[in-house]
């Protein structure tokens, strides 16, 4: 049981300490970053006592549910980076991508311990499953508050590219559903989540970088005179 905790907590504990490491300009709050953990871990409990009572009358082996899982799922993940967008403590694709990043791990840490306690892995697919399931639910999260951070902000007054930032959000409920369904490669499928994860985070850090610099070159000269003003 010690170990299994341990092989579950490993891939949020190495998140963290990432995070510290890549935070350049610390705009990251930590205060923020461990309400998103604590977010996750609440959400993936109340998954777990959704899914209970659905596997025990309606069983978990029907098409439909298969499916219907991964969207509850993605749905439940997005309701505290839903109210952290609109409270404001999102102010940037790498606030997006870490604290979505956080909420992902964090839930991927109680799921493992579930799936850990009642299934009979072998110490090398504990770790296998518990890397992988980590990236695949970071992965959605994280898409899900850039996509919905650039909806928020967008500032073209075009219905129909607001409407296309929206059905992007869906795109982590495919990414969810894709990750349960295709089982042929694993190897392909972990070295897929890496890169894709590695993009995002890298693409988060970059666009974070330009606002920062166009702000201070741009628009900081002009904020600071009317301040002193």
């Amino acid at each position: 049981m010690v170990l299994t905790l341990l092989i579950s907590f490993f891939p949020l504990v190495l998140y963290m300490v990432a995070v510290i490491w890549m935070d350049t300009y610390s705009i990251t709050r930590r205060r923020v970053l461990i309400e998103a953990v604590l977010a996750g871990v609440a959400v993936a409990i109340a998954c777990y006592y959704i899914s209970v009572p659905v596997n025990k009358y309606i069983g978990c082996d029907k098409p439909w549910v298969k499916l219907l899982s991964p969207v509850l799922e993605e749905f439940v993940k997005a309701l505290p980076l839903f109210y952290m967008l609109q409270r404001r403590r999102i102010a940037s694709f790498l606030d997006a991508f870490v604290y979505g990043a956080a909420v992902g791990c964090a839930f991927a840490f109680i799921e493992n311990i579930v799936y850990m306690i009642y299934l009979d892995l072998t110490y090398q697919q504990l770790v296998f499953r518990s890397i992988s399931t980590s990236l695949m639910h970071a992965g959605c999260s994280a898409a899900f508050a850039m996509f919905m951070y650039e909806t928020l902000n967008l500032r073209i007054h075009r219905s129909n590219w607001r409407w296309l930032a929206v059905l992007l959000c869906l795109l982590p409920c495919v990414m969810h559903i894709a990750y349960n369904t295709f089982n042929f490669f694993p190897n392909i499928k972990f070295i897929t989540l890496i890169v894709v994860l590695t993009a995002m985070c890298m693409l988060s850090m970059v666009l974070t970088d330009r606002k920062i610099k166009k702000w201070m070159f741009e628009k900081a000269d002009s904020q600071i005179l009317i301040l002193s003003s």
